[in-house]
């Protein structure tokens, strides 16, 4: 997985460092670590807990973790500035 990485990276024309991985499985998240780049684990049902306390970041969300690539590199292990992935769709009062 880790060489796929680095075909990507080189494809875009970038260095593994500006790079991040979001996945939910450890494995994909660790490859983009052994690269160089980043990763960021939003776990779901095929995620093993031993990988979601292994990891070295992690997102409730896609919405979230996304949020932290857009605001920089991963910083800490738990993002805090979480909502629920419906809350970005949300348009106020649905109509009856």
């Amino acid at each position: 997985m880790a060489e796929l990485i680095l075909w990507v990276v080189g494809r875009v024309c970038t260095t593994p460092s500006e790079c991040v991985v979001v996945d939910d499985l450890g494995a994909h998240v660790e490859a983009a670590r052994r690269a160089g780049g980043h990763g960021i684990l939003v776990p779901s049902g095929r995620t093993r807990p031993e990988e979601t306390a292994g990891a070295e970041h992690v997102a409730p969300d896609v919405l979230t973790a996304v949020r932290a690539v857009l605001n920089g590199p991963p910083q800490g292990r738990i993002m805090v500035d979480e909502r629920p992935m419906e809350a970005a769709f949300d348009t106020g009062p649905r109509p009856r």
